[in-house]
This record gives structure tokens, C-alpha cells and sequence, in this order.
């Protein structure tokens, strides 16, 4: 089972996730967001998989952080794509990558489904 996990250190969700498939002996890949960069075909597959509205965090400090301007010009999948290659901790988190699966977010009953 290969399990990719994007996420920062310090997300309480992220950290929620990693217990979870810790003390589920679940093995997996942690990528931290803020030390290696998203690489563009990565985020195109991930938005052929889940829509752009679900990736995007608006209640992120980052989001907060972006003047009216620059979220109004958030409409589409590009415009999604170059944010979160800007800013990656736009994102919710963790993302996880597992097989063909994209799980945005931890839902101890989704990581139940997903990994049992």
C-alpha cells in the first residue's frame, strides 16, 4: 500500500491523520508543503480527481492573507492551480494520496472506509 501524505507538521489535522495510520500500522510517505514545492502535474491530476472548490481552504489564514482582488480571480481550476503553486498552504490538508484515491481533509470514519 503506498500512501502519499501532504501537509505541514503543524496542522492539527494532519497531525490527526498521521496518528490515525500510526496506530493503524498503516505506512506512509509524509511530503511537507513547506519544504518541497507542488509540482505542476501533481496539482493537474489531483483536480481532474476532486474539484478545485474542495481543495481550496477559505477559511485558511492563507486565503484570509489574499486581498478581494486576488480571490475573486479564483474561478477555475487554473486559477486554482497557479494559487496553489504560489501558495500551497492554501490547500486543506492533509492531502493523501493512495492508489487512484484522493482524500482532501481527515474524517477518522473516511480513513476507516478508505484504509480497511
Amino acid at each position: 500500500m503506498n500512501i502519499n501524505l501532504f501537509g505541514i507538521k503543524t496542522c492539527d489535522k494532519v497531525r490527526s491523520a498521521t496518528k490515525w495510520l500510526i496506530a493503524n500500522k498503516i505506512n506512509y510517505h509524509f511530503i511537507d508543503l513547506k519544504s518541497r514545492k507542488l509540482k505542476d502535474a501533481e496539482i493537474n491530476i489531483w483536480l481532474k480527481k476532486i474539484s478545485w472548490e474542495k481543495i481550496i481552504n477559505k477559511n485558511s489564514s492563507t486565503w484570509r492573507a489574499l486581498t478581494d482582488d486576488e480571490k475573486l480571480k479564483i474561478v477555475d481550476c487554473k486559477s486554482a492551480k497557479n494559487l496553489i503553486i504560489k501558495q500551497p498552504l492554501v490547500m486543506k490538508r492533509p492531502i493523501i494520496e493512495f492508489g487512484q484515491q484522493l482524500i482532501v481533509g481527515f474524517s477518522e470514519k473516511n480513513f476507516e472506509d478508505t484504509f480497511r
